[in-house]
């Protein structure tokens, strides 16, 4: 993976997270709390004292952009990057916010003189509160950025996944994100 992408796909991830105000929708399924144990089970990360979840299989983890509630991981073919984010406990959820969200996408992008393939489009999937897909040209290359935002108790949980790997393998990543959005657990632990 060229360190281009790698610092432009860390800033996205990032901006993309920042930028965003969560509240649980009403219709929108919780898990229940599952877990009152202070510390995650084998193979579990935890994110914030708030949320478990099972990091992709085979992939590395980006220890410059794991944070306490962030953590970064490289496919193993260094084509794609994940983060799996906990959003924090006063985010809400606004009526308009996919349309902000959008919006902030198309501005990232601008001022980063990158040009959409395909502008910011919500798609529908019950799983998750948003899921979001673009794809837009660095270099010479398409990214495939998928933002998807699911409840998980009463946190919200962010993963972001920007693969380079073409039409052909662009799903074996963006799969690993949704498999990992799906393993989250709400955690107790008296936070």
């Amino acid at each position: 993976m060229k360190p281009v992408f790698l610092m432009a796909a860390v800033a996205s991830l990032v901006l993309n997270a920042v930028a965003v105000s969560v509240l649980p929708a009403a219709d929108k399924p919780r898990l229940p709390v599952a877990r009152t144990d202070d510390k995650p089970a084998e193979g579990k990360v935890r994110l914030g004292g708030a949320i478990d979840f099972t990091p992709p299989e085979g992939w590395i983890v980006a220890k410059q952009a794991t944070t306490p509630t962030r953590a970064a991981y490289v496919s193993a073919d260094k084509q794609a990057m994940m983060s799996v984010e906990v959003l924090p406990a006063s985010m809400k959820i606004e009526p308009d916010l996919a349309a902000a969200m959008t919006k902030k996408m198309r501005q990232n992008r601008q001022a980063n003189a990158q040009k959409f393939v395909t502008e910011p489009t919500v798609e529908k999937d019950d799983n998750f509160v948003i899921r979001i897909r673009e794809r837009y040209q660095i270099k010479t290359q398409v990214a495939d950025q998928l933002h998807l935002y699911r409840a998980v108790g009463p946190r919200f949980l962010l993963v972001t996944i920007n693969s380079l790997a073409g039409e052909d393998n662009v799903k074996a990543h963006h799969d690993a994100g949704v498999s990992t959005s799906m393993s989250a657990q709400f955690v107790n632990a008296g936070k």
